[in-house]
């Protein structure tokens, strides 16, 4: 039997690389995925290969470091799971800037996708978790 059977989980930034990869792997051991990123389109296409592995995904466009985004992308998971047992913290980015040469604005971005969306999706389901009295946050 699967290892995540009948799971439900959320990959923040699932649309590529470790985090299309993390998707992919949880679906392979028999969890529903819900691919949160920036850009539907490349969560689009994570989602539509893991429901080629037969397991239930949906792609939500999640900008993490905006509360509302969140707070929205969260109903549409439960809406759609009824639950969420696992929830990985992997969106991110990095500046290309060298340091001397970043703006403020620019660091203040990489801190809130890196840092501030990983508190707001903690948030974001820590009271299910809690409330099912099971859960599994990687961040």
């Amino acid at each position: 039997m699967p290892r995540l059977n009948n799971r439900k989980a959320i990959v923040t930034g699932g649309g590529r690389g470790i985090g299309r990869a993390i998707a992919l792997a949880f679906a392979a051991e028999g969890a529903d995925v819900a691919v949160w990123d920036i850009d539907l389109q490349t969560a689009d296409r994570t989602a539509g290969k893991i429901r080629k592995m037969h397991r239930v995904a949906i792609a939500l466009p999640v900008d993490g470091a905006e509360p509302q985004h969140v707070a929205k992308a969260f109903r549409e998971t439960n809406q759609t799971f009824g639950y969420v047992d696992i929830l990985v913290n992997n969106a991110s980015i990095c500046p290309t800037t060298p340091i001397a040469e970043i703006t403020p604005q620019e660091w203040d971005r990489v801190m809130a996708v890196n840092l501030k969306s990983a508190f707001l999706c903690c948030q974001s389901v820590i009271g299910t978790m809690k409330d099912q009295r099971r859960g599994w946050i990687v961040n």
